[in-house]
Formats: C-alpha cells, sequence, structure tokens
C-alpha cells in the first residue's frame, strides 16, 4: 500500500465519519425536546424518516461509487452540485440576515454541515486518492 493509497484511506475514514457525524447532530438537534424531555411525543418523525433515507442512499451511492460505478459518481456530483449551490444561496445576501440572527451555536452547525458537504462531494466525486484507494481495495478483493 503506497502513501496515495494510505492518504485516501484516512480521507474516506474522516469523509464517513464527518456525514455520520452530520446525521447524528442533525437528529438530535431536530429531536431535542424528546430527548430533553424523555418525552417521545416531541419526536419529529418527518425529520428522522428524512435523515435516515438520505444516510442510507448517501451511503449507497458512497458503497457504488467506491465499487467504481460511473452512474453513482454522476448522480453523487449531481447532488453535489445541487447542495454546493444551496450552501451559496444560503449564505448570499438575501439570506445573510437570517444566518446572523441565529445564535452561536447554530451558525457554528450551518458551518460545520457546509464544510462537510464541500469535502465529501470534492472527496468521493474527484479525488485521485480515493480512487486509488478504490482501486487497490477493489482489486485486493477480486484476487483473494
Amino acid at each position: 500500500m503506497n502513501s496515495i493509497v494510505k492518504k485516501g484511506k484516512n480521507l474516506t475514514t474522516l469523509n464517513l465519519m464527518l456525514l455520520f457525524l452530520v446525521f447524528i447532530i442533525t437528529f438530535f438537534k431536530g429531536n431535542r425536546d424528546a430527548i430533553i424531555y424523555r418525552n417521545w411525543n416531541f419526536i419529529n418523525f418527518k425529520l428522522t424518516c428524512f435523515l435516515i433515507l438520505f444516510f442510507v442512499i448517501i451511503l449507497t451511492l458512497i458503497y457504488f461509487i467506491y465499487k467504481g460505478k460511473k452512474w453513482a459518481r454522476i448522480i453523487f456530483i449531481i447532488l453535489g452540485v445541487y447542495e454546493i449551490i444551496s450552501v451559496l444561496i444560503s449564505l448570499s445576501s438575501f439570506y445573510y440576515p437570517l444566518f446572523i440572527k441565529k445564535s452561536l451555536i447554530n451558525q457554528i452547525y450551518l458551518l460545520f454541515c457546509y464544510i462537510s458537504i464541500i469535502s465529501n462531494f470534492y472527496h468521493f466525486g474527484f479525488s485521485k486518492s480515493f480512487k486509488e484507494f478504490s482501486k487497490y481495495k477493489n482489486k485486493k478483493n477480486n484476487i483473494t
């Protein structure tokens, strides 16, 4: 395993952990009242279902990208472009006052989500180290 493959392995692990962390934080943030008061009547069922569906779809796409499927990479890039456009719109001058009025914790959370989205988009869509790591793992799995 050469250095670019190790770098790809480390960055893939980091990006998957970032994705999982965004999922967990969003779940707890959306269901804060249910967790604080330990009353499941407060649970945001729509948000929870959406998050689980989102997480499963994204992990499925990443799995097929890892296996070398071009269609999964194209879908992931399209979704990534959509997410980056939505990030830019949310930070534009029209929404900027709404962003400033949020608490510091919410601003940090939003910036963390934006960084995670852009990082995952670049890594799984265009990173050479991920492509090399994917080739290495697929060759290793085909040999054994």
